[in-house]
């Protein structure tokens, strides 16, 4: 497999303190699947989930969920804020129902992701397919980001739209 078939960056137009500043915005609590499992997934205090129940709220917010709407045809796109604390790691997973995402890092410095075919990729802004095995290793400060969950376009659809996005260097 070729590494696009597991994430493109992006050369993506967007205004880093008005997200930071809406991310401030939101509620957060410890991310749980809502499936009551004894995985990692719903028994941890170090991924905190932050959703944008309404995006007209948090207006640079809704800007790029509705451009990622209007290139993509995708109607289910959920913005949504995560911060990973200093430290702590998000093992290997695949997002459920997700099929790709794209996210925006918000941190000074973040850690990569870690694909498990693939190894580490650093990045700023991408196009993820979630579909794949990943996770987070431990980095040594806290990590902000901004995820357009994608539900309804797969990996292929959505990168097809975002296409004239994809960085080249």
């Amino acid at each position: 497999m070729n590494s696009s078939d597991y994430y493109e960056r992006l050369d993506l137009d967007y205004d880093e303190e008005r997200l930071i500043e809406e991310s401030l915005m939101v509620h957060y609590d410890p991310f749980q699947t809502g499936k009551n499992t004894d995985s990692w997934f719903d028994n941890q205090k170090t991924w905190l989930l932050g959703r944008v129940n309404d995006s007209r709220l948090t207006p640079e917010t809704h800007r790029l969920k509705k451009m990622i709407e209007s290139r993509t045809g995708s109607r289910d796109v959920r913005p949504r804020y995560y911060v990973q604390e200093k430290g702590s790691s998000v093992p290997l997973h695949r997002d459920m129902n997700t099929e790709c995402s794209l996210n925006i890092i918000l941190s000074n410095r973040a850690g990569p992701i870690l694909f498990e075919d693939i190894g580490e990729v650093v990045y700023r802004c991408a196009l993820l397919n979630t579909t794949q095995r990943h996770g987070v290793p431990k980095f040594k400060t806290e990590r902000l980001l901004l995820k357009f969950s994608i539900f309804d376009k797969t990996y292929d659809e959505v990168r097809k739209g975002l296409r004239d996005l994809v960085s080249t260097h």
